[in-house]
């Protein structure tokens, strides 16, 4: 059962100051001591810590004080009072918040696009699978949601945080690549950084105070040392008020803790190291092996082939040295433990509004702070004039006689009739008068519009994008120009989130080689950056085996081979007029430029996939009535052409036997022109006498 107990400690190491005296509700048991090497690390860790947050103090508290102007903290205590005594009241017309939200819609409006591309033919193949698989994980991490917080506490208090990390129990325990936000509050980076990416920063220390159950839930392997350690000690507690001006302060940064439970001091702290990577070559067969850290080269060693082949010189081994990131993670006063991050950039993103070579920012609201409070007072003094207007004042002879009770009953009545006494006779208006109220001047009117305009104008809203019809033309293609050209203004602030978008797309790639390498499918998404309904997308690290030792040889789409750039699309994330997109697509799809598919995909149709699918098997439909019209048409006309063919033939033929029958007649016209040409000349000589030498010469000439 849980008793309540004082436990009282000695620390060893007088940095440690986690192991104080303190009531806590846990069963009893010896407080966790981590060893004597753990303990210098913890406390060089937890040093470093409070040195950066003592630095970083002056800009912490500008920051609470920018969040709680955010958050409608615009008047203090003092000129309340001032403005109680006035019969003022401390009115809020805020405008800053406004200006924000529109600040943080229009540069988040879509999400960021990523295009990767790689170094050779394979890379650049492989390229398109890493564009899907970016998209994957942003989408599956609600990253448009995290975006806008990202943007809004950038523009707020001037520096916004992202961290990349692995998640090794996501995912049903296959793991998972996160993107979480971070509080701007609880990043500490190394004040002598220069870089807007903290890329020169020698180490990044990322803490906040989380509960004992909650350490249990994010690092159950170590459950039973957690247990064991004492919560946050009274001098943390007083290291914390001593960041806070008041407990609004506290409850603005969700520093609020629950006085039943214990917490505990959790800091990640990232630092750039130098680690050693090498490479085998076989001098006979040339075989280069990938690069190998130093745990992976010592077990490649312990081969016995391998060892003979370097102490023979046949295999040959290359070291270089690489710039790697360095994780540790500190709970309470226990080191969980350490790591190299497969990355040389650090995975915490910040963002800043305005970059002063430092990384301490200010942000949106700190340049529009006196605006607003000029916005205050003046709107303060307009309600204060109108009540006063509409409220006269009555000044009273103090020698008059009357019942003042009555009069400030009646007063505001209409048609009131009021007696009243008076002791001389001068006129009654002698003794009652009411003074005139100066009137307002209209100058405070344009100055409310102009104030609203300068915050506006001041993070690079313009006033069409706003809303403001007056500032729209007659035109559409002018009102489309003016708001294309009113984005101008926010060029800074997109370039600054496609750079930091960029570093972490950098990581991304990272961080996907070296974890990803389990075999998968990945469901890639369609334009809208929407998994569509049908299941499409690629299979990766898919292992091929040999058909006789079953050894595998090889995997297909192995994401951790390859080397890749990537860059984010400027103005991505902005928002696109609609019916000026609209419009571009149908005057394309009129130039017959493109389809009507393509077209219906950048409509806003409910069921625009089912019109798209039912239009496809409509079009595949009409193709095929159009391939068997032209088969007909091909058919009917081989019949044609094999129908003429035939009938020529036949007639032919019909010639042939005709030329026969025709040369016939003609032999047969030929022998009975010389029998008739014979028979006349018979006819015309005279017959001879029979014996004559004539008649036997006649006769023996016709034998012949």
């Amino acid at each position: 059962m849980p008793v309540k107990e004082k436990i009282g400690t000695t620390v060893p190491d007088p940095e440690l100051d986690d192991l104080r005296s303190v009531e806590v509700d846990h069963p009893i048991r010896e407080p966790y001591m981590p060893p004597a090497n753990e303990r210098r690390v913890v406390a060089n860790v937890i040093r470093r810590f409070r040195h950066y947050s003592d630095i970083r103090k002056d800009w912490h508290e500008a920051a609470v004080e920018d969040l709680g102007f955010y958050m409608l903290k615009q008047w203090k205590d003092w000129e309340k009072v001032e403005l109680d005594a006035r019969g003022q009241a401390p009115l809020v017309p805020d405008e800053i918040r406004a200006a924000i939200r529109n600040f943080v819609a229009q540069l988040t409006a879509n999400m960021p696009e990523f295009r990767v591309t790689g170094v050779t033919d394979d890379d650049v193949r492989k390229a398109e699978m890493f564009n899907g698989i970016i998209q994957f994980i942003l989408y599956n991490n609600d990253f448009l949601d995290k975006l806008q917080e990202w943007v809004k506490d950038h523009g707020v208090v001037g520096l916004g945080a992202f961290l990349v990390q692995w998640n090794p129990h996501g995912l049903d325990g296959n793991g998972r690549i996160e993107t979480p936000l971070l509080s701007p509050f609880d990043c500490y980076p190394d004040p002598e950084s220069r870089e807007k990416d903290w890329s020169d920063a020698e180490r990044i220390i990322v803490s906040r105070w989380i509960g004992k159950n909650r350490a249990l839930l994010l690092i159950p392997e170590r459950a039973a040392e957690i247990r064991r350690l004492l919560p946050d000690s009274d001098d943390d507690r007083q290291f914390i008020e001593q960041q806070f001006h008041s407990e609004e302060d506290v409850k603005l940064l969700d520093e609020v803790l629950d006085e039943d439970k214990d917490h505990l001091r959790y800091i990640e702290e990232y630092t750039r190291v130098s680690q050693p990577f090498f490479q085998g070559v076989e001098l006979e067969g040339g075989l280069l092996t990938p690069e190998l850290d130093e745990k992976t080269y010592k077990a490649w060693k312990e081969d016995t082939a391998i060892a003979d082949g370097i102490e023979s010189g046949a295999i040959t081994v290359e070291e270089t040295w690489k710039i790697r990131v360095r994780r540790r993670v500190v709970i309470g006063n226990m080191l969980i433990g350490e790591e190299i991050l497969p990355t040389s950039h650090y995975p915490v993103i910040p963002l800043f509004f305005e970059h002063q070579r430092n990384p301490y920012s200010m942000g949106a609201v700190r340049g529009m702070k006196m605006m607003q409070r000029e916005r205050n007072k003046r709107r303060s003094l307009m309600i204060a004039y109108a009540t006063a207007a509409t409220n006269n004042k009555l000044l009273i002879d103090e020698n008059a006689i009357v019942d003042k009770e009555n009069i400030e009953t009646q007063w505001g009545r209409p048609n009131a009739v009021i007696p009243i006494k008076t002791i001389s006779d001068r006129p009654l208006k002698d003794h009652f008068w009411t003074p005139t109220v100066a009137p307002l001047p209209s100058a405070l009117f344009t100055l409310e519009q102009e104030s609203k305009q300068d915050m506006a104008d001041y993070i690079g809203i313009d006033r069409l994008s706003r809303g403001v019809s007056g500032a729209a033309p007659s035109t559409l293609g002018a009102t489309l120009s003016i708001d294309e050209f009113g984005q101008r203004g926010q060029i800074p602030y997109v370039r600054n989130i496609g750079y930091a978008l960029r570093r972490m797309g950098k990581v991304l790639i990272d961080f996907i080689q070296f974890y990803m390498t389990k075999p998968d499918f990945i469901r890639i998404l369609n334009p809208d950056r929407q998994p569509s309904e049908q299941a499409e997308g690629f299979a990766v690290n898919i292992p091929q085996y040999d058909t006789f030792t079953e050894e595998e040889i090889e995997k297909i789409n192995d994401l951790s081979v390859g080397k890749f750039d990537i860059m984010v699309v400027d103005g991505s994330t902005l928002p696109s007029n609609r019916w000026a997109k609209m419009d571009m697509y149908i005057r394309l799809a009129e130039a017959d430029l493109i389809d009507d598919i393509e077209l219906w995909k950048k409509t806003d149709i409910v069921d625009r996939e089912g019109l798209i699918q039912r239009k496809s098997q409509l079009a595949q439909a009409q193709q095929m009535i159009q391939q068997l019209q032209e088969e007909v048409q091909r058919l009917g006309q081989m019949f044609t052409r094999e129908g003429t063919k035939r009938t020529t033939s036949e007639q032919e033929t019909e010639l042939e036997k005709f030329k026969g029958r025709l040369k016939a007649s003609e032999v047969d016209t030929t022998k009975m022109a010389l029998r008739i040409e014979d028979l006349l000349r018979q006819a015309a000589t005279p017959k001879p006498t029979n014996g004559s030498p004539e008649k036997k010469k006649s006769t023996a000439k016709r034998r012949k």
